[in-house]
Formats: structure tokens, sequence, C-alpha cells
């Protein structure tokens, strides 16, 4: 699984006649005074409406180019430039600059959050371009969650247990995450029998597999194991536990033999209940445009089922696949429309959830043009 790095921060360090930039992830000084003491910036200045959403465009595609050195310096130059022009003149260029800047809806545009997964590409390949009036992130399932709860994102997907913990959240698109079958993805790895486990290390990617996990070894086996994080840079086969969920592109080769039993939680889920499984679903707070964001995500998940074969070719290396195998997971393996059968089914799963007191009772759900308890 790939992660985008954050950008480290910028630290300005006084001299004798000009301040200078500190580049991250460079031992280079860049000198500021090319930015407040050249005329051009205050030329860009002059048409501030225009270059503020030019400027911010090329700043998110710099950071998605991995090109993070040149996107801080550029920024953290011009917005150095703009306070230095403010303090000596507030009528000056610099300083409609700042205010257009300001105003500019491109600026604080809503945040979309998605995962980097190889099995959420189908969903989220075509979105950069669709989604202009949108900044799109990644980052863990899980974490991306905490990042709605916080604010700091307007529309995430998220492990599908985080929607029913957070009842002012609406579930905005037909497309998820999920499996009608084996998934290959989410696996439960044990030293021995399921009837005999007491300690599960779980993955910390998805909440939603963590609650699957004990939901169906308590209803299933009557094991209530003690539970430990196992962190995304653990090497799950290391852990002292007596069984480990592994769950995204770790789980799909994974073997050990200190670990002979293992189990598709993808199919133990559906032999025993009889209904698809969901993971993750596009959830989004109050006041978000719902019906944008529906059409939008829904739109960009049919785009996608249309390049699962350029998908898998494009990263099946990365994930040591084969092309064929590749292509059959995300077709075969993952299902990505939510329905009537698959709201049935992550009802059924929020109601073993709740029995177990992992989520609050009662367990509701809320979508957009519909509502579900």
């Amino acid at each position: 699984m790939s992660r985008e790095p954050e950008a480290q921060g910028i630290s300005d360090r006084p001299a004798a006649h000009t301040s200078r930039l500190i580049c991250p992830n460079s031992k280079t000084d860049l000198p500021c005074g090319f930015f407040h003491d050249s005329n051009w910036f205050d030329l860009v200045s002059s048409v501030s409406f225009a270059s503020c959403g030019v400027l911010t465009q090329l700043y998110g595609r710099l950071k998605r180019w991995n090109c993070y050195r040149f996107a801080v310096w550029l920024f953290t130059g011009m917005v150095n430039n703009v306070a230095l022009k403010i303090n000596r003149d507030p009528s000056s260029p610099s300083s409609k600059f700042l205010s257009a800047y300001s105003a500019n809806p491109l600026v604080n545009r809503p945040k979309i959050g998605a995962v980097s997964y190889l099995n959420t590409k189908p969903l989220v390949v075509g979105l950069d371009d669709r989604a202009t009036d949108y900044e799109l992130l990644f980052d863990l399932p899980s974490r991306l969650a905490d990042r709605l709860a916080s604010g700091e994102l307007d529309v995430a997907l998220i492990p599908a247990i985080e929607a029913v913990a957070h009842p002012e959240y609406t579930i905005v698109s037909d497309a998820c995450i999920g499996c009608q079958g084996p998934v290959w993805s989410v696996k439960l790895f044990s030293r021995v029998p399921a009837a005999e486990i007491r300690t599960l290390a779980l993955d910390e990617g998805s909440r939603t597999s963590q609650a699957l996990t004990r939901a169906f070894l308590a209803k299933k086996f009557n094991v209530f194991p003690r539970c430990e994080t196992l962190s995304i840079d653990q090497d799950w086969r290391h852990c002292d536990c007596d069984a480990a969920l592994v769950i995204g592109d770790r789980a799909m080769n994974a073997k050990s033999e200190s670990f002979p039993y293992s189990l598709d939680l993808g199919t133990a889920w559906t032999c025993w209940t009889q209904k698809p499984f969901v993971f993750a679903v596009w959830a989004a707070r109050p006041g978000s445009d719902f019906e944008g964001l529906s059409d939008l995500l829904s739109q960009a998940r049919d785009a996608g089922q249309q390049e699962l074969e350029s998908i898998a070719r494009e990263n099946a290396a990365r994930y040591d696949l084969s092309i064929q195998d590749c292509w059959r997971y995300l077709q075969q393996n993952i299902h990505y429309y939510l329905g009537d059968e698959e709201k049935l089914g992550m009802q059924l799963y929020f109601d073993f959830a709740a029995e177990l007191s992992l989520i609050p009772q009662p367990a509701s759900l809320q979508f957009y043009e519909a509502s579900v308890s």
C-alpha cells in the first residue's frame, strides 16, 4: 500500500540583508528576496482573480506529482511576498492578490478523502480530473474516518462502521467497497484453530474489518480474544498473538509457516449470512453538496469499471501480482455497488456489532434520498 507523504514544514532564518527559505528534504536554501524584490510577482498579483485558481491548482498538481520541494518553495515564497507587500502598502497589488486569493472558492475547496489501496483505484482513478471543485487527499481508511470526524474532510471513503458511529453522516453514493464472496484482501491468520484463539492482533487499516473479525469469532465460535493493534508498519508474521487480522494489499499473497490456519473473511461472512458485505462507503458531513457528490462519485466508479484492464496492467507488478490475478481481483473479488442487498448486509453486521457493544445502539444508517434504520 502506498501513502502520499506529507510535506514537511518550512523554517525561516533571519539574515543580514534578506531572509532565506530552507526547502524540505534538501540542504538548499533559497532567497525570499527573489519574490519580494521582483516585479514579476506584482504583475501576477494584478490579475489576482485569474491567478488564484491557476496557482492553487498548480500547487496541488505539484504535490501529487511528488514535486514537494518546488511546490512548498513556490507557495511559501508567494505567501511570504504577499505578507511583506501588505506590511509596506495595504493598497499594493499584492494586497489585492491576497484578498482575491482568500475569497476565491478554489482556495478553500471542499476536501474528499480517498484510500490508496489497490481495490479503491476503480473508485478514484478518474476522480482527480472530475472533481475539479474539490481537493483530493489520500490516507488509510481509519485515519480518513478520524479526519472526517474532526472536520478536516467534507466527504471520505471510510470504514462502514464509522458511518453508523456518526449518525450525522450521510452515505452519499451507491459506490462502495464490498464483496459477494471471497475478498482476498481481508484475511485472518492463526496459529491455532479458531475456537482456540485467545489473543488477536487487529490490523489498524480498517475498523470495519476489526469489528467483523470480532463479531464472527464471537457469534460463530463463542470466542472473545484479548485484542491489540497491529500497526500498518508492523510485520504481522512477527506478532506474538494467536491470530492476526491482515487487510489490504499485504494480505493478498501473505503466507507464514507460523500461522498454518487462514480464513478469507469475505468467504466467512457470505457463507454464514448469505448476504454481501460492505467494507467502506462514501460518507459526507452535514451541509455537503449531497446531490453533486452522489453524481460525481457514482460517475467516477462507473468510469473506473471501464478501466479495470488498464488499472491491472499499471499496478500488477507493484503489488507482486500477475496482470490476470490483478484484473480478477478487481473484477471478481471486489464489489463496487451499494444496493438493497448490500444495505441489508450492512444492517445485519451492525446488529451483530451492537450486540457486542462495538458500536452504539440502536444502529441506524442515513442515505442520500433514503433512510434505513
